[in-house]
């Protein structure tokens, strides 16, 4: 039986304008969702609904912690983005699946759109977090 992949064979990697992203590596977990809708039709004549569906996008979620204050630079370059401040900036992310049978999978998420940025700061003993959600029209599989 073929062993299960976990997260330690997962990385993960932000890409500001091709440019791997140096402060974002405390990710503590990652979701991804590919989002589909299904179409449902009744006809006369018929006794049961025909379906379909529609690939509308992806979209996901980053929790992190950080060690280095450039995190701040890469969250207001994401703000700058969104206000118009930065033409033609892009962000990508690139996920490689490192399988105990020595296989590979990379998967990219171009051109991803960010949500609000919550940042929290726990309790004295616990550790700052960061947390992305994201969207896209599109992902493939390399």
């Amino acid at each position: 039986m073929a062993q299960r992949i976990k997260g330690q064979e997962t990385e993960l990697v932000l890409l500001l304008n091709g440019q791997p992203v140096d402060s974002f590596t405390d990710i503590k977990s990652a979701n991804v969702s590919f989002a589909m809708e299904i179409k449902e039709q009744g006809f006369l004549g018929e006794t049961a609904n025909r379906y379909d569906s529609v690939f509308n996008g992806v979209s996901g979620d980053l929790d992190m912690e950080f060690s280095t204050p450039d995190v701040f630079k890469v969250i207001t370059s994401l703000v700058d983005k969104a206000r118009r401040r930065l033409p033609g900036t892009t962000v990508n992310i690139k996920m490689t699946f490192n399988f105990p049978s020595g296989r590979r999978a990379r998967v990219v998420f171009p051109s991803v759109e960010f949500g609000e940025i919550p940042l929290g700061v726990g309790g004295r003993a616990d550790y700052n977090t960061l947390k992305l959600s994201f969207k896209g029209s599109s992902y493939s599989v390399i």
